[in-house]
């Protein structure tokens, strides 16, 4: 019975390791995680700001749940400063 006892003490702490090193193997630090996504949120919003020609400090609200989404609706309805530029080179 001792000995069948320490098989499956051995059987656990094998097991208990063996899933340790797969979720060591995929780990990332949530830092890293935060700093990509921002990277890959913030860049494009700030070249489309850009382009667009409005403050790439616009860019802030695009992190914010809820008021990117107002920002969005704000953007989209108002007059930009590129639409005053090609309304005088047609002129």
């Amino acid at each position: 019975m001792a000995q069948c006892h320490m098989g499956l003490l051995t059987f656990l702490a094998v097991q208990e390791a063996v899933q340790w090193d797969l979720r060591s193997l995929f780990y990332v630090h949530p830092s890293i995680v935060l700093f990509v996504f921002l990277f890959f949120v913030v860049v494009p919003v700030v070249q489309i700001l850009r382009r667009t020609g409005h403050n790439p400090v616009w860019c802030l609200l695009a992190l914010v749940p809820g008021l990117n989404f107002l920002a969005f609706w704000f953007l989209a309805f108002k007059q930009w400063p590129t639409d005053k530029q090609s309304a005088n080179i047609g002129k």
